[in-house]
């Protein structure tokens, strides 16, 4: 279920020593998840959108109120204490959507474009 290790995570070559000790430091020094965080993001989440890969949408989220926001900042607490991030939480699915004309189009007309 979880993955990638935040702090391993930016440890490529792009980034330099000191920036890693940095992040490092930060992560162990900086103060957990307020719930009130937690409570101010659901309720700017936008509602009759499409749902991610754990198919919930927001308006679960935004129904089960203190228990939603409680669930939600134990879970983001986990996060950021472990530095452990879902791998489900890094993807996202894409679907294009055609908004004007003919969806059918020949073979010759898509080289043409080509």
């Amino acid at each position: 279920m979880y993955g990638k290790n935040t702090a391993n995570h930016y440890s490529s070559a792009t980034v330099s020593q000191a920036s890693r000790v940095l992040l490092a430091k930060y992560l162990t020094v900086s103060p957990n998840i307020m719930r009130d965080e937690v409570r101010a993001a659901i309720k700017h989440l936008k509602c009759n959108k499409a749902m991610g890969c754990d198919e919930i949408p927001i308006e679960v989220f935004k129904a089960m109120g203190e228990s939603g926001v409680d669930v939600l900042f134990t879970i983001c607490n986990k996060i950021w204490e472990t530095g452990i991030w879902p791998d489900d939480w890094s993807q996202s699915i894409f679907i294009p959507l055609h908004k004007k004309g003919s969806t059918k189009k020949s073979i010759g007309e898509i080289f043409e474009k080509i």
